[in-house]
């Protein structure tokens, strides 16, 4: 397009000697060369991956300030060429304004903020220009003309409107690839995601620890209360664990009752080991599901400290022997506690 608005406003110039159109040449042919600058100079940014969402933010402001403001020279070139009487010229810069505006919704029609004054801009002046021209088929012209104007918006619209669905949708749909369906939380695809977020952080984000959760006793809440309760069971828990723990931990589900806790900002082995602690009194405390207040307790197991390039897999396999271990432990203690206290039942009686 800046080709041939080039071509046609020299050619125009050539005929005419007029000094507007050789203003807005000049000034079109800067502010396309400004506008295809930025373009050119964000997508090297993009692809270097150093755009961030301020950043594309800022970029597309300036984008669209020059985007527009081309078109509007556009609009006004085409105005003073159909002013002159250079009848000759009538069907290049016609041809020029259609063109335009055909790229315009054809590149732009998800970006409605730049798409629509931009048409306005470029096909306006045009019909406007025509319109005061006298003779029948100058008015068929301006008919046509705004005929064209108001199709392509109405296009662009629908467009719009339809992309727009389909991103919906599919931000959805990938919503739901990275939570579990149940307690919302992130499944272990999402958490994998978070720990590659973390990686990149690098430094900012120091030492880490993995805490491998197991709730004790939930069986039987299935068992007595229904499949319905513990569902409810596990979303309070959730809620719980979103409510409680710091804005920089990465909670998971990622199994029928186990989650796993990506602690972060971890600067001791008594940092990971008072954190598991917290854990299991955070979801010891009694829930309450459908009026009935429901105890179960939680076993954790840690790994940690360590780097943030660690691998996330080794350390969760470290965690998961550290539960089994903590589990194991458990029960023995249990079962000690149950024959002691037997032992004395007897002595007792």
């Amino acid at each position: 397009m800046t080709a041939l608005f080039t071509l046609v406003g020299s050619l125009a110039l050539m005929r005419s000697g007029d000094v507007l159109l050789q203003t807005l040449l000049v000034l079109g042919v800067t502010t396309s060369a400004c506008r295809l600058w930025i373009l050119f100079g964000g997508r090297r940014q993009f692809d270097a991956g150093s755009m961030t969402a301020a950043v594309a933010r800022r970029f597309e402001r300036l984008f669209a300030g020059f985007y527009i403001g081309f078109a509007a020279i556009v609009g006004m070139l085409a105005a003073r060429v159909i002013a002159l009487p250079l009848p000759s010229l009538d069907m290049p810069v016609g041809i020029l304004v259609v063109g335009y505006a055909a790229g315009v919704a054809a590149t732009t029609a998800l970006r409605p903020h730049i798409a629509i004054p931009s048409l306005l801009l470029s096909v306006g002046p045009l019909a406007i220009a025509v319109m005061r021209e006298p003779g029948l088929e100058h008015g068929v012209s301006a008919v046509c003309l705004i005929a064209l104007l108001a199709g392509g918006l109405r296009s662009l619209s629908q467009r719009y409107q339809s992309q727009a669905a389909k991103t919906t949708a599919r931000q959805a749909f990938g919503q739901l690839a990275r939570h579990d369906h149940l307690t919302g939380l992130y499944n272990r695809l999402a958490l994998t995601e978070a720990f590659g977020r973390l990686r990149q952080a690098g430094a900012a984000t120091g030492f880490i620890a993995v805490h491998y959760i197991d709730l004790d006793d939930f069986k039987p809440v299935n068992d007595q209360l229904g499949h319905l309760a513990g569902d409810a069971l596990l979303r309070a828990i959730a809620d719980r664990l979103r409510s409680e723990l710091p804005a920089g931990d990465i909670t998971a589900r990622i199994g029928g009752d186990e989650f796993v806790v990506i602690q972060t900002g971890v600067s001791s082995h008594a940092d990971v080991g008072e954190k598991a602690i917290n854990l299991e009194h955070m979801l010891a405390r009694p829930f309450r599901v459908d009026s009935h207040p429901i105890a179960i307790g939680a076993s954790v197991g840690s790994s940690g400290p360590a780097r943030v390039d660690a691998d996330l897999e080794w350390m969760m396999r470290r965690a998961d022997e550290e539960l089994r271990s903590r589990k194991a432990q458990r029960k023995s203690s249990d079962r000690y506690a149950r024959l002691t206290s037997h032992d004395t039942l007897i002595r007792v009686i």
